[in-house]
């Protein structure tokens, strides 16, 4: 998705993310994300834990850790569950339309590497496996 973050003063390439809220697993948590985000229905992939456990993101600034987890959506994009505050603009990207993003556009790192995975792998998710 493109979301406008104040801190940039720009907009972003990035993927749905958001807290885990109390007493929520953190599958449960991108679920709700991707629905408020996009109205799209996430269903996650079984994985091996080592794909998907916190890693750390700035660690010289912050004690941080996020989580990915992968899957598959259905159903309709709607701005529906949008937070007032939020900019949100969901894409569907190609490989071509992939490619402009990453030499064109501001793109969150997690988001740039797995661009790559699916610019340059056959089936996108093959190195889950």
């Amino acid at each position: 998705m493109r979301q406008y973050r104040v801190s940039i003063d720009d907009y972003i390439y990035e993927f749905p993310a958001g807290l885990v809220e109390p007493g929520e697993e953190f599958h449960e948590a991108a679920v709700r994300e991707m629905h408020e985000e996009t109205g799209l229905t996430f269903h996650p992939l079984k994985v091996d834990p080592c794909y998907e456990k916190p890693f750390f993101t700035t660690i010289g600034l912050t004690d941080e850790a996020c989580s990915a987890v992968y899957g598959w959506c259905e159903g309709k994009i709607s701005r529906k569950y949008l937070e007032e505050s939020e900019v949100i603009e969901v894409v569907l990207a190609d490989r071509e339309e992939a490619k402009r993003i990453l030499k064109e556009e501001n793109v969150a790192i997690m988001c740039s590497y797995h661009l790559m995975h699916f610019i340059h792998d056959e089936e996108p998710f093959a190195f889950l496996k």
